[in-house]
């Protein structure tokens, strides 16, 4: 048997091989015909490839530059700069000493953004105030003295000429060496002086440090050698910064004084050097790489080399390649077999091959697959009672959190009409035995089947609230007819089943009503008028057992707020609900001063309990607005109803100003999931938990909020982006298309070529010709 395996795998080596050497002998024959062609083809591939690596460090630049120039913009946009630029004395304790406390505390830190910012300042001609991402300073002396104080060559006086002298228009400088959390930093000046109208005499100007380390770890990427150098340099030729190999000679100085050209150069060292260089649309900004060219030709070499070798040298090189083919092959199995292994441990024993225990983990996989989604299956119903248990008591703060819950636990309920039924079962005679409990228990069983037989034409939901009790949430869908027709056709149907209840048992079970309303955040009023008429109902010990809210007398003197709407009132108000908040206030109205006669004192002590629920669940109790309020109800100066209408009034300022700020959080929040999948799109292991950890939300919260904002969901929204970078690298017809699909985040090109397929309509390799 194991001779029989060794027989299969010695013959399909040789056949691999053999199949390999061969293809390799068809270009040793025909090489002496090619080889010129061939040496200048990849002389010039191998110039190009320098050169498009000198351009792709070119746009990697230049967007960091220009997302500098956003935070640029995005500074002097800010109200509160404008504020404090029209500001000439800004004495302790004044609200402009506040402002410049606030627009500290609310400059954001733009490091996490784009690392080459190292901080940002705000200058201002007509105060000495400087601001930046995390203190201000009264003076441009402490200024000086905190950055500058290891640096004495640093002309303060220039400094200040630079700042004011002109008007900068996104102007990129030389700097120097600063001193930043006690840690110096070579860095480049960005300027940006406003407002924009005052040209002649800018009254503020926004001062960003780049860090200069930042840039060199970009131009190091680049393959310059032992005795290469890359640098950049402005348009009057000063040298921004630059990089030098270890046995570099020549000086970037020295280099940028020659009149250079893209091509060879002969230093007066004797070195040969192969430079490239391209210009920035965005600055101007020169990019100069002079690698030494026998880097440059290396492939050329190497093809000379090959040609000239031993034809034993080529059958060693071929089956070294036969085997290098077989290993690419098998590496990415090899990688899905580690995962298997980790996941599911060895337990190889009874496999004949690598095939065999693949396949049976995979069946493993779908099997295990399945048992979590039973599982799952299994607390979804401890879900939905979670559901209907924060419905009924009005736990909810909007319709959007009623939508995600939903959706996690598979229902979807129609905003239509609902009303509540209440049911108690009376334990009898104080009996709380266990038997008792028991009976209870097998009696609710039977009246949830007496339920569902006589109510199976109605949408109904069951919530046990306790051993005794329990509620229907129903669903009333017939608009031509009154609304209470709804109700009396479930008053029949219970008391067919009271009835039925009392040749079993002596239990008693008694039932009430709630009014029906429209949609389902008002299904917790409904709920709680249900149990009032229910308390009637026990109160009372009516022969009937039953109860419809409109039915029961109300009391006339006493306030009407139960903890329901209290915390409907609030919930609503710090989400900024503002429809939400005008029923709730609508409805109170009606419920205290239309439809009851309160004296003067309860009306007062209903208004202070309103205020106070409010100003404690939205976190106000220091509010000067809310303290006028209380004073307010103290002097009654006006009606008591004009005093609930000002009260209202007040609250919704409170919920239009919450709503306000969450729209700006959200905005902010936006632009900044924007920018990161923007940076991080040409990462293969992208996914929407990465975004979600990166700031701190649930994965679900990251979804809503993608599609919400761009319209399209985090997977679409990635493939967009990775095939527009493709399109722009295809038209180059340089870069392999296996290439291209590493570049753009794809971890294979046959993924690539589908998803290009599927959005382009065409084919990569027709795109690119």
């Amino acid at each position: 048997m194991v001779t029989n395996k060794w027989r299969i795998r010695r013959s399909l080596f040789w056949k691999i091989s053999i199949s390999y050497l061969f293809v390799l002998v068809i270009p040793i024959l025909i090489s002496s015909f090619v080889y010129n062609t061939a040496v200048q083809a990849v002389k010039k591939d191998a110039m190009q490839h320098n050169l498009q690596m000198l351009e792709q460090t070119r746009l990697i630049m230049d967007a960091r530059l220009k997302e500098i120039e956003g935070i640029g913009r995005q500074i002097v946009l800010d109200s509160k700069m404008n504020s404090l630029m029209n500001s000439r004395d800004i004495e302790e304790g004044s609200p402009k000493q506040y402002l410049v406390w606030k627009s500290v505390h609310d400059s954001p830190n733009f490091h996490p953004i784009n690392t080459f910012v190292l901080n940002h300042f705000v200058f201002f001609r007509n105060n000495s105030v400087i601001i930046s991402s995390d203190t201000a300073f009264p003076d441009i002396e402490w200024f000086w003295k905190s950055l500058f104080r290891d640096n004495a060559s640093h002309d303060k006086q220039q400094f200040q000429r630079m700042l004011w002298e002109q008007f900068h228009q996104s102007t990129f400088l030389t700097g120097s060496q600063v001193t930043l959390d006690k840690k110096q930093h070579q860095v480049l000046y960005y300027l940006h002086s406003f407002p924009v109208d005052a040209i002649n005499n800018p009254l503020g100007v926004v001062l960003i440090l780049i860090d200069q380390h930042q840039i060199n770890q970009l131009l190091s990427k680049l393959d310059i050698g032992e005795r290469g150098l890359i640098y950049i340099s402005d348009n009057e030729g000063n040298i921004v910064t630059s990089v030098t190999g270890k046995q570099t000679k020549i000086a970037p100085e020295e280099l940028e004084g020659t009149s250079n050209k893209d091509g060879f150069f002969k230093t007066d060292h004797g070195d040969q050097l192969y430079i490239s260089q391209v210009v920035s649309s965005l600055n101007g900004w020169k990019y100069v790489s002079a690698v030494p060219a026998s880097m440059v030709l290396a492939k050329v070499h190497h093809i000379k080399n090959v040609t000239t070798a031993a034809a034993l040298i080529t059958i060693v090189l071929g089956t070294f390649l036969a085997f290098f083919l077989g290993y690419r092959d098998w590496k990415p199995i090899k990688q899905l077999l580690q995962q298997l292994r980790g996941w599911m441990g060895n337990g190889e024993e009874g496999h004949t091959n690598e095939y065999s225990y693949l396949k049976d983990s995979i069946s493993q996989l779908i099997q295990n697959h399945h048992q979590l989604n039973e599982k799952v299956q299994e607390h979804i119903p401890l879900l939905q009672q979670a559901f209907f248990r924060r419905l009924l008591y009005g736990e909810f703060i909007n319709d959007k959190e009623i939508e995600i819950f939903q959706s996690n636990i598979g229902m979807e309920l129609s905003d239509r009409s609902f009303f509540v039924l209440l049911l108690r079962l009376d334990e009898g005679k104080g009996n709380t035995s266990e038997a008792s409990l028991e009976e209870i228990r097998m009696l609710k069983i039977v009246i949830n089947n007496a339920i569902e037989g006589y109510m199976k034409h109605l949408t109904y939901f069951q919530y046990d609230i306790d051993e005794y009790k329990f509620a229907l949430i129903i669903e009333y869908n017939d608009e031509d007819k009154e609304r209470q027709n709804g109700i009396e056709g479930v008053i029949k149907i219970m008391q067919n089943i009271t009835s039925s209840l009392d040749h079993l048992c002596h239990m008693r079970l008694s039932f009430a009503f709630g009014r029906i309303y429209k949609g389902i955040r008002d299904i917790s009023m409904s709920f709680y008028e249900a149990k009032q008429a229910l308390e009637y109902v026990l109160s009372k010990n009516l022969e009937q057992r039953f109860a419809c809210y409109e039915d029961i007398p109300q009391e006339s003197d006493k306030y009407y707020f139960p903890i329901d709407l209290e915390l409907r009132l609030v919930n609503s108000i710090k989400s900024g609900n503002q429809t939400d908040v005008e029923q709730v206030l609508t409805l109170l109205y009606n419920e205290n001063f239309a439809t009851r006669n309160l004296s003067l004192p309860d009306a007062e002590q209903f208004l202070y309990l309103m205020i106070g629920a409010v100003s404690r669940g939205i976190d106000q109790t220091k509010d000067m607005a809310i303290h006028e309020l209380y004073i307010e109800i103290q002097q009654r100066n006006e009606v008591i109803e004009e005093l609930f209408i000002k009260i209202g009034k007040a609250f919704l300022r409170y919920c239009e100003a919450i709503h306000f700020n969450d729209q700006c959080a959200k905005t902010e929040l936006r632009n900044q999931v924007k920018i990161f999948i923007q940076q991080n799109f040409v990462r293969d292991d992208l996914t929407l938990a990465m975004v979600a950890d990166e700031f701190r939300i649930t994965e679900t919260m990251m979804y809503h909020l993608i599609k919400d904002y761009l319209g399209m969901t985090f997977s679409d929204y990635i493939e967009s982006l990775r095939i527009t970078r493709a399109c722009e690298l295809l038209r180059n017809r340089e870069v392999p298309i296996k290439e291209v699909a590493l570049m753009v985040g794809y971890s294979s090109d046959r993924s690539f070529r589908r998803a290009f397929k599927r959005v382009m309509g065409v084919s990569p390799m027709a795109y690119s010709s």
